[in-house]
């Protein structure tokens, strides 16, 4: 028996039931929106909420890619809604409900020089939006609240906080040698929005090390080679691959942004001793579900300051674990009911012995370097 193989080029074809759940997901969004997509509706939300305050914040989300857009929605949805938000679906933490909406944007169009006023409108729209549901906050993903700060359209996002302190619990429980000392920690993108907020917070307890080239700090710290050391990733998708080669065995990388490694990369430096491990966000759930790095968690950034919050981590040498870890009440504390509520005081914890300071300057001019998104 001879089977034809298919040439390089040729697209993959779908299976009838992949297209037919792909068409139902897409119809459905048409339904949900033709449906509840009104002022009225949200005005009875807002009702709602008054007595139960159950609905705590609304969550913008954009899609990381095109393919992974038109998977949810129809090209003339995503023409129609690019700047405007559409309601796409419910997360749930500790009891409280996030209203998900989306727009199809993606990262080159928010970053785009001339999208400031597309963006304030954005603004607008998802606060009056807010304000209609009487939700305590809104929130953006991706690089959204990093664009709208640096240009004047957001007072410092609560995102900011949240996301620099969840990855900054994952990291406590990372970075630990055998014996249980703390190992040096080098934040790729610490020069970034989410980045320089951790080294301010990992400086504290840590032997810190920031870089990013935007920022000017890109000597590598050479003087580490060999010895356990945690790598954070909070810049974009391929600085990883970037640093590849500078890694060494007994190192451990722990990876924010969206989507995960790769996993040519990941098999390559599981070869070389090095694990790696993904923050999937903070414990909850979603409907309908987002991608497999999501899996059992909801994003950082659409996470509200919760007591009984709990940070997620997946081993993605054993893609089957996930580790759910209570965040310590500390970093948990609950923020001022505010639509852009002020940031949580710093924690204070017991420093280290000689711990070596990370730089502290004033953030760059443009730090496109963070990059995560739903």
């Amino acid at each position: 028996m001879t089977t034809q193989a298919r040439s390089a080029g040729a697209p993959r074809r779908r299976s009838g039931g992949v297209v037919l759940r792909s068409h139902l997901k897409r119809s459905a969004v048409e339904v949900v929106n033709f449906v509840l997509n009104h002022t009225w509706f949200f005005r009875i939300i807002g009702w709602l909420n008054s007595r139960t305050g159950k609905l705590a914040s609304v969550f913008l989300v954009y899609p990381a890619t095109r393919e992974y857009a038109l998977s949810a929605a129809y090209p003339r949805r995503l023409a129609k809604n690019r700047w405007t938000p559409w309601p796409t679906g419910i997360m749930r933490q500790d009891g409280k409900i996030v209203l998900m909406v989306a727009v199809s944007a993606t990262d080159e169009d928010i970053r785009a020089p001339d999208s400031s006023r597309d963006l304030e409108r954005l603004r607008d729209a998802v606060e009056r939006l807010r304000a209609l549901v009487r939700a305590e906050r809104k929130s953006f993903a991706g690089v959204l609240p990093g664009v709208m700060h640096r240009r004047g359209l957001l007072e410092t996002p609560s995102e900011r906080e949240v996301t620099a302190r969840v990855v900054c619990q994952a990291v406590e429980q990372l970075a630990a040698d055998d014996s249980g000392q703390r190992i040096p920690v080098i934040v790729l993108g610490g020069g970034g929005f989410i980045g320089r907020r951790m080294v301010e917070i990992l400086d504290e307890n840590f032997e810190c090390y920031s870089l990013d080239v935007l920022d000017g700090r890109d000597a590598w710290p050479t003087h580490l080679q060999g010895r356990p050391s945690l790598l954070v990733n909070v810049a974009n998708r391929q600085a990883l691959n970037g640093v590849e080669d500078k890694l060494w065995s007994g190192m451990v990388v722990l990876n924010e942004v969206y989507p995960e490694p790769s996993r040519r990369l990941r098999a390559d430096l599981a070869a070389r001793g090095i694990a790696v491990h993904h923050v999937v966000g903070v414990a909850g759930s979603v409907f309908p579900r987002l991608p497999n790095a999501y899996r059992g968690a909801i994003p950082c950034c659409a996470a509200w300051p919760s007591r009984d919050a709990q940070v997620v981590t997946r081993s993605l040498n054993e893609p089957a674990r996930v580790e759910p870890t209570p965040i310590k009440p500390a970093l948990a504390a609950p923020t001022p009911v505010k639509p852009t509520p002020a940031e949580p005081a710093p924690v204070k914890r017991a420093k280290v012995e000689a711990p070596a300071k990370c730089p502290s300057a004033e953030p760059p001019a443009r730090t496109p370097t963070d990059g995560k998104r739903t």
